[in-house]
């Protein structure tokens, strides 16, 4: 079971997300955010899955829904990406404020976009724990270049569609991958502390594994891990055996590091 929250940020507006209690009373728990993918959803099947899968082993789960993201006109506004990390720290800062939480026990848990959002958050607050990323964004070389040379001159263009051999198609839009080009992302996961699980789809076609190898070689962490996954699991898992595969692994690195 869940229960929505909603949470107060710096600029007054409202953030939601949905919360997951393991069914045994504790009078605290090691806590887990949840940040999607851009387009997903805090209610899809996989998000819920692995929300039910941490909670099984004590450990509580907030599932985070960005909105700005994707609103109606923002496709090519800047500062998305900033507005995001906010968020996320607001929402870290209000958790770390709650009676039921363990202060010292707090991860993130990101997919897709998400993954390469936790990263960040994780290079820049020493409050957490560990962070796991999935199917994150890394280097982007040759995207890079296909997006300063084309994308963002194109003042009709709203994203940067990527699509899979799945069927599933994902849209980034172009300001947020603009904020993100113009970031230093792989300065900052080097500057990552904590313990770190990069998991990644050797069969992911819509972000490649080497990605996930981009990010694992920055690492500078002392403890860190490149998480294979089978190559018939997509960039967003959503059959059921899928979700039990990550979920176990997510949850074998938690019980470790959390």
């Amino acid at each position: 079971m869940s229960k929505t929250i909603e949470i107060r940020d710096r600029k007054g507006k409202t953030i939601t997300g949905d919360l997951y209690l393991p069914v045994k009373k504790q009078d605290k728990y090691p806590l887990v955010l949840m940040i999607r993918m851009v387009g997903g959803s805090q209610k899809q099947s996989a998000a819920i899955g692995m929300a039910n899968k941490l909670i099984k082993g004590g450990i509580a789960a907030f599932c985070l829904d960005l909105t700005d993201e994707s609103a109606e006109g923002a496709e090519r506004a800047t500062g998305i990406l900033a507005n995001s990390l906010e968020n996320i720290e607001d929402v870290l800062d209000y958790f770390c404020k709650q009676d039921f939480v363990d202060k010292k026990r707090i991860g993130i848990l990101g997919c897709g976009f998400g993954g390469t959002k936790a990263l960040m958050i994780a290079s820049k607050m020493d409050t957490i724990k560990t962070v796991i990323s999935l199917g994150a964004l890394g280097s982007m070389e040759e995207e890079r270049k296909f997006f300063f040379s084309e994308v963002i001159n194109d003042p009709n263009r709203k994203f940067m569609e990527f699509l899979s051999r799945h069927g599933q198609s994902f849209k980034i839009p172009v300001g947020l991958i603009n904020d993100f080009m113009l970031t230093d992302f792989m300065g900052m996961v080097a500057k990552i502390k904590c313990p770190v699980c990069v998991m990644h789809s050797i069969g992911d076609d819509v972000i490649a594994y080497k990605e996930a190898v981009s990010i694992y070689e920055a690492l500078a962490c002392k403890v860190k891990k490149l998480e294979s996954l089978p190559h018939d699991i997509p960039h967003e898992p959503r059959e059921k055996e899928h979700v039990e595969i990550i979920g176990g692994l997510v949850a074998g690195w938690l019980n470790k590091y959390l």
